[in-house]
């Protein structure tokens, strides 16, 4: 009898690692913002390739330590609700596989990316061999010399959510859309979130997995409400400090300086709240503490919001930071017209050393924006 999905990882905890004896492990990991997309697209990707091959267990890693969950309300919520998963115990994190790496001495771990298409954070430092890729992200063009052996997924496709190609890769591996019906629900939830309920960035993989879940669901299922439920969840930033709330959504990134032939290692934290608000709600002080503390190990340092207005019209902001003038002048004149930025004055004040613009392009997210800085700085 196939298990359920929690079932599936209490299985993984219990009786797959307690007799573990092989020379390798296989985990499937998603990005290091661990957003609701990551978390579910490594979930459902694990559980339906233990439906398909439950001789071949892989492990469903969520690239946070353990203790970070707590900043994402709205993963907590979908788990909690379509799951049953109520506990992080029930989970696999990076510190995990940490240990469970230094617990089988020199076994290999053997990694499919979902959600991003090179290994980042720790995992990065974890990771021995990539053997599968699906993702929606600008292709990092690392070796696939391990893809073609392993015969893994090798997706790179522009989509709303990954968890919309994740899906649609197990529906053609698996033949039917049956093995979704345990997990179509937690599935739902990515694609919703990331498509503003099927409104914004919508793309052909997204259309054809709503049309699975849509066919595993009960035809009453209330959409709608669902999504409503996720977003109020995404949005509560309540109880969460300055600090918690840039962590929550946040990326590291090292690119080449071609100029100068150097790294710069640039932080990238989406936030759901403009910088009025949170000047507002924390202070000028705790603004500037929070962004030292981030910033000591960076070069450059962007927020990216995104939020609705007091008249419910969608705006994004522009953030960055660092202590090297020429360098962000440079960022700033290469995105300038690809993001339509427009600068802000008298919002943020002049001794925090920051540039605040309205980002007119409101289409553009850290998925674009992240190659952008890249080919700015190598240009």
């Amino acid at each position: 009898m196939t298990l359920s999905l929690i079932g599936y990882l209490k299985f993984l905890r219990g009786t797959y690692l307690r007799d573990f004896s092989g020379a390798s492990l296989t985990i499937v990991c998603g990005n290091q913002s661990a957003d609701l997309d990551s978390v579910v697209s490594s979930l459902a990707y694990a559980y339906l390739n233990y439906v398909k091959y439950p001789q071949i267990p892989i492990i469903p890693i969520i690239n946070i330590p353990k203790q970070d969950l707590k900043l994402r309300k709205d993963i907590i919520y979908v788990l909690n609700k379509t799951e049953n998963i109520a506990s992080e115990n029930d989970l696999f994190f990076i510190e995990d596989i940490q240990q469970l790496k230094s617990h089988f001495k020199g076994v290999n771990i053997e990694a499919i990316l979902v959600d991003h298409n090179k290994p980042q954070g720790q995992a990065n430092d974890i990771i021995d061999s990539v053997i599968g890729i699906i993702d929606h992200h600008e292709d990092m063009k690392i070796s696939r010399e391990n893809i073609k052996k392993f015969n893994g997924p090798d997706i790179i496709q522009v989509a709303g959510s990954c968890s919309s190609l994740v899906t649609n890769y197990w529906v053609k591996q698996l033949g039917n859309v049956d093995a979704l019906k345990p997990i179509s629900e937690l599935c739902l939830s990515a694609v919703l979130i990331d498509t503003a309920n099927m409104k914004f960035k919508v793309e052909t993989p997204d259309i054809e997995a709503l049309k699975v879940y849509k066919a595993t669901l009960p035809p009453t299922y209330g959409i709608e409400q669902f999504y409503t439920d996720i977003k109020k969840n995404k949005d509560n930033l309540d109880g969460l400090s300055l600090y918690d709330i840039v962590r929550k959504d946040y990326k590291e990134f090292n690119f080449e300086y071609k100029s100068k032939n150097v790294l710069l290692n640039v932080g990238i934290a989406a936030i759901v709240k403009p910088v009025p608000w949170l000047l507002t709600k924390f202070g000028i002080e705790d603004f500037q503490k929070t962004s030292s503390e981030f910033g000591k190990h960076l070069d450059v340092f962007i927020i990216l919001t995104s939020f609705n207005n007091s008249k419910g019209q969608y705006e994004r902001e522009f953030l960055i930071m660092g202590s090297k003038n020429e360098i962000l002048d440079q960022i700033q004149d290469k995105l300038a017209d690809k993001l339509e930025l427009r600068k802000v004055s008298n919002v943020v004040p002049a001794v925090l050393n920051v540039r605040l613009f309205n980002q007119l392009n409101t289409k553009a997210s850290r998925k674009q924006i992240a190659p952008y800085i890249e080919e700015a700085l190598c240009s």
